[in-house]
């Protein structure tokens, strides 16, 4: 059954299930020994078949394409967020509607502790045309379907992947390794999709167990950077006490050891 299959005609507790299959094949054998077996990965890396490859997205699930910051960098200094633009050859900026970054700087920004999904909404739409108009590209709305699902978050390190164009490949947040980015910032976008994987609004934390861990997805152009990523995240990985586990592949064509 192809997961196109199971979103146009079965229900969202199949697509759980089905999802659930993979988890469970990759943690028998590993990303990487999963991943050797899927003839079209290199789809994932195609530019040619990524519509908005030069768009900057949020590092939510449902918004898999192009590049990737929370909030589409909602939380960042505008000045910063023109330059990395440009560096990055960035041509539209988009947001969405229930933003959790969005919301996080928000209520930073407002001091109100709660605040309404319209007025998150608005927050979200307003900072990325700030962003759009201050470094002169466009903005769009990106639409958004469903609710948090996703069992993995990929760190992107070659700023070419789209795991939506390989349907075996499991739904995951992605953040990119953008020029501009420290490690710092990185580090804090990958706490922030655990913490909504861990969360009210996906799956939350007794879903996830050593035995079927949340994952942290390398996905890398060498072998080396696989291991250095771990070295970083090891410490944030030993907080979560085995639910929350590192593993990565190389882009595929490129293998080259480290």
């Amino acid at each position: 059954m192809s997961e196109h299959e199971v979103l146009g005609t079965e229900t969202i507790e199949d697509k759980i299930l089905w999802e659930q299959n993979i988890m469970t094949k990759i943690n028998e054998i590993g990303f990487g020994n999963y991943v050797e077996a899927i003839p079209n990965l290199p789809d994932a890396f195609d530019q040619e078949k990524q519509k908005f490859f030069n768009w900057l997205c949020c590092v939510d699930g449902r918004t898999p394409c192009g590049k990737h910051l929370p909030g589409s960098g909602v939380s960042k200094n505008i000045e910063d967020m023109v330059n990395l633009i440009k560096e990055n050859g960035i041509k539209n900026i988009t947001w969405h509607k229930e933003c959790g970054a969005a919301g996080i700087e928000a209520k930073n920004n407002t001091g109100k502790e709660e605040l309404s999904e319209e007025e998150i909404n608005n927050f979200a739409q307003q900072s990325a045309e700030r962003i759009a108009e201050k470094a002169g590209i466009t903005c769009s709305e990106m639409k958004i379907e469903g609710e948090h699902n996703e069992r993995v978050c990929y760190l992107d390190k070659t700023n070419k992947f789209d795991h939506s164009l390989v349907k075996d490949l499991p739904n995951g947040f992605t953040v990119s390794e953008l020029k501009g980015i420290n490690k710092g910032e990185i580090l804090d976008s990958i706490k922030l999709c655990i913490s909504i994987a861990f969360g009210k609004h996906s799956f939350g934390d007794d879903f996830f167990s050593k035995e079927n861990p949340f994952i942290v997805v390398v996905v890398a152009n060498t072998n080396g950077e696989i291991e250095e990523s771990k070295r970083e995240l090891d410490e944030l990985v030993k907080t979560f006490n085995g639910k929350v586990v590192i593993d990565g592949f190389v882009k595929p064509f490129e293998k080259i050891d480290s």
